[in-house]
């Protein structure tokens, strides 16, 4: 593969004609491999509106040195959110919308367990899914990342706002 190259800052257009061009030559070599990638799902029925779906998602990937670190954090929080609500469930309760935990196989194959199972059940997930909680780096220094839709955005800013004033009291007054 041949493209020009610049080296330097990003020049202005005045200097664009005097750039030197160079030409580099690419070389990428790939090994094709398969390997089998496991998801694991769970679902808790909702009580009001069981054909609801909001969806708890982590990852989990291979064990070897240094993947500890990536991946534990949100199997951890999955692990606890499991225990607490089916704790409640034992006692009675049972949410509205049904809950499905998502476990993902094969983030270092470019998250290719959640987008394939994705695609098979997306049919599904478009007519019912209502909303995605991603637990794929929940422990922060400043408390939760909050992303959503634009209908949403609001929201999710505000309870944010909230969770960093009940964590951190003396820097937020009011």
């Amino acid at each position: 593969m041949s493209a020009p190259c610049h080296i330097g800052s990003t020049p202005q257009a005045s200097q664009m004609n005097a750039i030197r061009r160079k030409t580099i030559k690419l070389t990428v070599g790939t090994q094709t491999s398969y390997e089998n990638v496991y998801n694991v799902i769970g679902y808790l029925k909702g009580k009001i509106n069981p054909d609801r779906y909001v969806l708890v998602g982590s990852r989990h990937s291979n064990w070897y040195e240094g993947t500890m670190a990536d991946w534990s954090a949100g199997a951890a929080v999955m692990t606890q959110i499991i225990a607490s609500l089916a704790a409640q469930t034992r006692a009675g309760w049972q949410p509205d919308r049904t809950t499905v935990f998502c476990s993902w196989g094969g983030s270092a194959l470019g998250n290719i367990g959640s987008y394939e199972w994705g695609e098979e059940n997306r049919v599904v997930l478009e007519s019912r899914a209502v909303a995605y909680v991603s637990l794929h780096s929940p422990v922060r220094v400043r408390g939760p990342q909050t992303t959503a839709s634009p209908s949403l955005l609001q929201l999710a800013s505000d309870i944010r706002k909230v969770n960093l004033r009940t964590l951190y009291p003396l820097h937020y007054t009011k």
